[in-house]
C-alpha cells in the first residue's frame, strides 16, 4: 500500500520504517518547499497524499489544528490515522478538531500510545506489542490493522472514537512509567486474553 506520513520528525520517521519494512511504500508530506532531510525526500502535502490508501498525521498536537483547517480539502474524505497528543491537556485527542475540519474523513486514532523507540522495534522477549487504537468501520479496519501488524505490533481497536479515551488511559500509562518511574522509552504494551 502507499501511505503518506505528514510530518518527518522522529514519529513519522519510526512508523515509516515498520512500514517499509513492511513492503509499504511511504512518502513524506511538507508544507515547506519541497526538499531532501537527512536522506528522506519530502513533498508537497497535495503529491504525498495524492493516490495514498493512508495519510498518517504526525505533527506535533499543537499543530493539529493548522494542519486540518489549511488542508481540509485536500484531507477531507481520506483514511486518516491521527496519532498526535496534546501531552499538557486532558484528553490528549483532539478528535474535534475532524469533526470541524474534515467532516468525511474516517479517522482513527493510531500509534499515539507508544513511544517511536517502540515502533522501531515493537517486539520484547520474541513477543510482539499490541498496539491499541479506534476508529473506523467495515473495510477501513482491516485496512488499518493490515497495515499496523505488518509493522510488526498486534493491532487492538478499543471501539469507535468514542473509545478513544481508552487509547488515552494506554498514552498515560506508558508516558508514567517512564517519566516518573523510570521505564525504559523502548517499553511496550502486551494484552493476556483468556478466550
Amino acid at each position: 500500500m502507499r501511505v503518506a506520513i505528514l510530518g518527518a520528525g522522529g514519529v513519522g520517521r519510526a512508523i515509516a520504517t515498520g512500514l517499509r519494512r513492511g513492503g509499504h511504500e511511504v512518502v513524506f508530506g511538507t508544507r515547506g518547499a519541497p526538499r531532501v532531510e537527512d536522506g528522506e525526500s519530502l513533498v508537497s502535502y497535495a503529491d504525498a497524499v495524492d493516490g495514498a490508501d493512508l495519510v498518517v498525521l504526525a505533527i506535533p498536537g499543537d499543530a493539529l489544528e493548522e494542519l486540518l483547517r489549511e488542508n481540509a480539502t485536500l484531507l477531507d474524505g481520506r483514511l486518516l490515522a491521527d496519532t498526535t497528543n496534546v501531552i499538557h491537556q486532558v484528553p490528549y485527542h483532539q478528535l474535534e478538531l475532524f469533526s470541524r475540519y474534515v467532516p468525511a474523513a474516517r479517522v482513527a486514532r493510531a500509534w499515539c500510545s507508544i513511544g517511536s523507540s517502540t515502533m522501531l522495534d515493537p517486539t520484547a522477549n520474541g513477543v510482539a506489542s499490541d498496539l491499541l487504537w479506534c476508529g473506523l468501520e467495515g473495510d477501513d479496519v482491516t485496512t488499518l490493522e493490515s497495515l499496523i501488524a505488518s509493522t510488526g505490533f498486534k493491532p487492538q481497536r478499543t471501539g469507535g472514537l468514542e473509545s478513544a479515551h481508552i487509547v488515552d488511559y494506554a498514552t498515560r500509562v506508558v508516558l508514567s512509567l517512564i517519566f516518573e518511574q523510570g521505564w525504559p522509552h523502548d517499553m511496550g504494551i502486551q494484552l493476556l486474553r483468556r478466550d
